[in-house]
């Protein structure tokens, strides 16, 4: 009896170390129960119109689609909702001439959002550059009434003597042209102190250079009067090989 008592006890044992030791592989993963967890899905932006276009105006029409339908969509300082299909439409503001960045933003509950940058060129219309024209036109005016009015009448003597002294200065000054040249850096060269009697003009005035920025119809022996600002001393070269130190002047009206 006591033999198959101790046989009994050592087939038990062996039956619990094979269901100890097939518990333990279930623990180990092979052939467990747990479910791994999916990543969300991501709201995608395609097919977004207009970008790299250059557009002419203030505004622009921003459409697309998305892959998820009802996705909240922001264009700009714009937020609008894909439709049943997943489109997008939304008109957003180009607030500078020259390229705008528009940013695209799409989201939806239980998804990863998505963006993009979209990059648009705003050109004036013309009927915006008519009015910007017409503001350069305007202040130019506004400019050059008020030089007229606050120019002071220079020596010819004195500013030859130290042309530094005026420099910066708002000033006026008459004379006749003897050279000028239109092309690249418009100058002239004119004398100053100048009369004329029976149709002829004497000038025994200092030499003064004035440069201008702007065409002009003036030409060699035109007595002209010329608005600007005192630019200090310049010296140029002569046509018999010397050289000469003179005034100049940087002129806002030649008239």
């Amino acid at each position: 009896g006591g033999h198959e008592v101790r046989h009994l006890f050592v087939r038990a044992a062996a039956i619990g170390v094979l269901v100890v030791a097939g518990c333990g592989g279930d623990d180990s993963g092979g052939g467990g129960s747990a479910t791994k967890r999916e990543k969300p899905k991501e709201v995608v932006i395609q097919n977004v119109n207009e970008d790299g276009e250059t557009v002419e105006g203030g505004r622009i029409v921003i459409t697309g689609v998305v892959s998820e339908p009802g996705a909240e969509v922001q264009v700009g300082d714009k937020e609008v909702t894909a439709n049943h299909e997943g489109h997008f439409r939304a008109r957003t503001p180009l607030p500078r001439i020259g390229e705008n960045r528009i940013y695209i933003d799409a989201r939806k509950s239980g998804f990863e959002s998505d963006s993009k940058t979209v990059y648009v060129t705003r050109e004036l219309t013309a009927q915006e550059r008519q009015a910007r024209a017409e503001r350069r036109r305007q202040r130019r005016e506004a400019e050059l009434a008020e030089l007229r009015a606050s120019a002071q009448q220079l020596d010819p003597e004195l500013f030859q003597k130290d042309p530094d002294r005026y420099f910066g200065e708002k000033v006026v000054m008459s004379g006749q042209i003897f050279q000028i040249q239109e092309g690249g850096d418009n100058f002239l060269l004119m004398d100053t102190m100048c009369s004329t009697e029976y149709d002829i003009t004497i000038c025994d005035g200092p030499t003064v250079y004035v440069t201008y920025p702007f065409p002009t119809d003036k030409t060699e022996e035109d007595l002209v009067t010329v608005y600007g600002e005192a630019m200090g001393g310049y010296e140029y070269e002569t046509q018999i090989g010397g050289s000469n130190y003179v005034g100049w002047i940087e002129a806002r009206i030649i008239e």
